[in-house]
């Protein structure tokens, strides 16, 4: 048996890191004796044309796709291809497990969907077993469409091997591990409660250091992200794995997400001694109400003692926030900008609320008939992003608002921190930062306004005026950075075309 599994493009071939998922389904089915091939269309910026003739070329008895709910068409299409060279279609990932039976009556080009985990339902798929007797899958049987119980969980993570020789390793800036899966907490713009029925299984130290030992010592030194929903949710299990990194003498760089209320100064320092740079908080708002709201179960007040600790102990820190939560107002998105500046992370996010099945949040746009006009199916449907998935429309925000608030915020920061440059980690923001501040994009006039006005704020920001003269000397460099920024996304998509 013989299978391609493909990570279709969606970011337009900028993202740094391999697709974890296919690549440990991937490595499990290596190890179970069944020939498989792993497509990442992002890391090589292939289109489906190109990817639709490397699968010619393999010609697989299976093609199975992953996706996530911002590429689900780029993934639709790759499966539909797929169906039309004749071979069985089988589509995975968060979206597909969500969306599974609305999926097979919309596209009947696929065969089988696997919602919940991938690795023995795959396997169970290429060894051939009775499509009835597969657990996580739904399925054709003539013309109705069936779904199976839930397959449970795997208890014991520690046996997944590792798939990286599936992969073009040299390609990627970083590389990606999972010390666990799921998440114990239960926020309502997130999706994981559902996916995971707020389970954290974690995998051993040994483990997880031994697979960061084999990356470096088979592929080179990388940074490391450890991409656990919440690294730090077991304090004494994240201290096993800075020690074991330590006893190994491992000279490392790596990055994780962390929860500002599972941190304190002995695990900060910990992580430090133990080689990370960078811990990652989702902050999500700036407005206790709003925090309570949302189920985050943090205060500002907690946001800032973690983040000056983090600072004390001297680990760069991002924090991420999302605009436009129900309840969110002009006031508490205020609150969410000010709170920001108060932190000057070295990198940050700001992001209207996307809403993503599987979360509370799209059970409340449900219930408020916010997608009666929306449809997943809808490939003409674009948000004001230009992304296909609807944003939570607030009543006392309009969509238009918002996305103009989430651009603001980025002008603002970049400006502000322009005018206001405190250290050297200010200068690494402005010119070093590889997602931010450029997430802003100024396409028309009207965006050239906005920026104009941002600047003419940031010039009256309250700072020292040698800062200001550093600000308007570094200015025409600040500008050129944006404009290559420009430059490079728009050679990725010339790449693409040729």
């Amino acid at each position: 048996m013989k299978i391609v599994l493909i990570n279709c493009l969606s970011f337009g071939g900028s993202n740094f890191e391999p697709p974890i998922g296919i690549t440990m389904i991937g490595g499990y089915l290596k190890e179970h004796g069944i020939d498989v091939s792993i497509i990442d269309a992002e890391i090589l910026n292939w289109d489906n044309n190109r990817v639709e003739n490397e699968i010619k070329k393999i010609k697989p008895q299976i093609v199975g796709v992953t996706s996530i709910t911002y590429n689900r068409f780029e993934a639709l299409d790759m499966l539909k291809r797929a169906k039309k060279l004749g071979y069985k279609t089988v589509y995975g990932g968060v979206h597909a497990t969500f969306m599974g039976e609305e999926i097979m009556q919309d596209y009947p080009f696929i065969d089988i969907v696997v919602f919940g985990e991938g690795e023995d339902t795959m396997l169970d798929i290429c060894r051939g077993k009775k499509l009835g007797e597969i657990e996580g899958i739904i399925f054709r049987d003539g013309k109705k469409i069936r779904k199976n119980q839930p397959r449970l969980f795997i208890q014991d993570i520690d046996a997944l091997p590792y798939g990286w020789d599936l992969l073009p390793m040299e390609k990627y800036k970083y590389f990606g591990v999972f010390a666990s899966r799921g998440c114990p907490f239960d926020c309502t713009f997130c999706a994981s409660p559902k996916l995971w029925n707020r389970k954290l299984r974690t995998r051993s130290a040994k483990k997880v250091v031994d697979e960061i030992e084999y990356l470096i010592n088979k592929y080179g030194k990388k940074r490391i992200h450890i991409k656990d929903d919440t690294f730090t949710a077991r304090k004494s299990w994240a201290i096993e794995i800075c020690n074991e990194i330590i006893k190994r003498k491992l000279d490392l760089e790596w990055e994780c997400l962390g929860r500002v209320d599972t941190v304190d100064e002995e695990l900060l320092k910990k992580l430090k001694s133990a080689g990370c740079v960078m811990i990652e908080y989702g902050v999500e708002s700036g407005n206790n109400e709003i925090l309570k709201s949302i189920n985050k179960m943090i205060t500002v007040e907690k946001v800032i003692k973690a983040i000056r600790i983090t600072e004390k102990v001297g680990l760069d820190y991002t924090t991420f926030f999302i605009i436009g939560h129900p309840g969110d107002n002009e006031k508490t998105i205020n609150d969410t900008f000010n709170i920001a500046w108060k932190l000057r992370p070295q990198s940050l996010s700001f992001c209207p609320l996307d809403i993503f099945p599987g979360s509370r949040v799209y059970d409340i746009a449900v219930e408020k008939g916010l997608l009666k006009k929306f449809s997943w199916t809808d490939e003409n449907y674009k948000n004001k992003q230009g992304q296909t998935v609807p944003r939570f429309q607030n009543p006392s925000l309009d969509e238009a608002k918002l996305e103009e608030y989430a651009k603001r915020f980025y002008m603002r920061y970049a400006l502000y921190t322009l005018m206001d440059i405190k250290d050297s980690k200010s200068l690494k923001y402005l010119f070093l930062n590889e997602y931010v501040p450029f997430h802003f994009l100024l396409k028309n006039g009207y965006d050239l306004r906005l920026f104009f006005i941002e600047f003419k704020n940031a010039v009256f920001l309250k700072s020292h005026l040698i800062k200001k003269v550093l600000g308007f000397l570094i200015l025409p460099f600040f500008l050129l950075r944006i404009i290559l920024n420009y430059a490079k996304t728009l050679w990725r998509k010339i790449k693409n075309v040729l």
